[in-house]
């Protein structure tokens, strides 16, 4: 017998791939105010110092920022076209034109895009593609930025004093009912409420899913007002509702009631909505004035915690993005990015006129104004 041969055994070791960073979570930015309660605010997000990755212009102003969903900026411009850009690179990836004049924020959910036109048309478009899958006219202008509930109903206000709800899928029509004035802000919606402030100085609360009016407060009959109209978007902090007036006064309502909690008196007319941070001793609103100050308040009882110069009258809403707050001033296209805490200056662009900024976590989006 031989002697047994050692055996060899080779393999062929594939080298394995290399391993791909995983893509960062993004936060969806889906409707004006970003969420039914219109906080305005995400408390995660980069923080100043800021550097431009990208920067797209438009043919139109844009009055309102965009909304961010899954990659994907939506907007809609002065002109009434319905945009979306890719939000890592700022591509266009489709344009639409919807009517000659809108001032609005769109609403994304479960891939439809609504979008309302001063003209009076709300539209639902694929967000995709663009494509209109459904238009419904209303006979009034509108400009109230929808907002849409779990159940996919859409509901926004116009300006005929009406306030519709909508089934967003088919555009069927489950309730409208009319109130005292112009319904120019968004509808705030919480825990099956909506909340929103008309031309005639009211404040009402509505059960989303008949209309039926819960309570109405009118400001223009108390002793510290002189008369006004709600043009902001209301703000849910808590079990308080609160909104700007043009009669220079913040207004914080009881949610459930309709009481005055507290209110507090600014040099000029408040048009844009509250924007919420949260501290140690608890929340704060952010809101801009005419008077050219934005005042950041003890969300509770109304309690001065600072308030910053920016220079000019402010119109939009402020945003918070990480313990930031942006605002952006009408007169002289400015926008100021400030600490929640104390009002130090962080950022600062120059450009900018009314509802600044957005986020997703991982990036924020200015919208700015060029003037010529």
């Amino acid at each position: 017998l031989h002697d047994a041969l050692p055996i060899s055994v080779v393999s062929r070791v594939r080298p394995l791939p290399p391993v791909q960073p995983a893509p960062p979570v993004t936060i969806d930015w889906p409707e004006y105010g970003r969420t039914g309660a219109h906080t305005q605010s995400l408390s995660v997000g980069p923080r100043p110092p800021l550097r431009v990755l990208w920067q797209g212009s438009d043919t139109s102003l844009l009055e309102f920022s965009p909304i961010v969903v899954r990659g994907v900026l939506y907007q809609v411009n002065y002109d009434g076209v319905v945009s979306a850009r890719s939000a890592a690179t700022g591509k266009s990836l489709w344009r639409r034109k919807m009517g000659s004049l809108a001032a609005s924020a769109p609403a994304y959910d479960r891939g439809r895009l609504y979008a309302v036109m001063f003209s009076g048309q709300v539209a639902a478009l694929d967000a995709f593609s663009g494509h209109v899958l459904w238009a419904f006219h209303v006979p009034s202008s509108v400009e109230s930025s929808p907002v849409v509930d779990p159940q996919g109903h859409i509901y926004f206000g116009s300006q005929d004093g009406t306030l519709y709800a909508l089934a967003g899928p088919t555009r069927h029509v489950l309730w409208h009912d009319s109130f005292d004035g112009s319904l120019k802000g968004s509808p705030t919606l919480v825990r099956g409420t909506l909340y929103i402030g008309s031309y005639g100085g009211t404040m009402y609360a509505v059960r989303a899913s008949s209309g039926q009016v819960l309570w109405r407060q009118n400001t223009n009959g108390l002793s510290f007002g002189r008369g006004g109209q709600f043009y902001a978007t209301p703000t849910s902090v808590g079990h308080l509702i609160i909104a700007g007036n043009t009669d220079g006064n913040i207004y914080a309502f009881n949610a459930h009631t309709g009481t005055v909690v507290w209110h507090v008196a600014t040099g000029g007319y408040v048009y844009g909505a509250a924007a919420v941070a949260t501290s140690a001793t608890g929340p704060t609103v952010s809101v801009g004035s005419y008077d050219g100050y934005l005042y950041t308040l003890d969300a509770a009882t109304g309690a001065l915690r600072w308030k910053f110069y920016v220079g000019g009258r402010i119109s939009g809403a402020a945003s918070v993005v990480s313990g930031v707050v942006y605002v952006s001033n009408l007169a002289l296209s400015r926008t100021y990015g400030l600490s929640t805490a104390d009002g130090r200056v962080l950022f600062t662009y120059p450009s900018g006129g009314f509802n600044p900024v957005v986020s997703d976590g991982q990036k924020i989006y200015l919208t700015t104004w060029q003037t010529d």
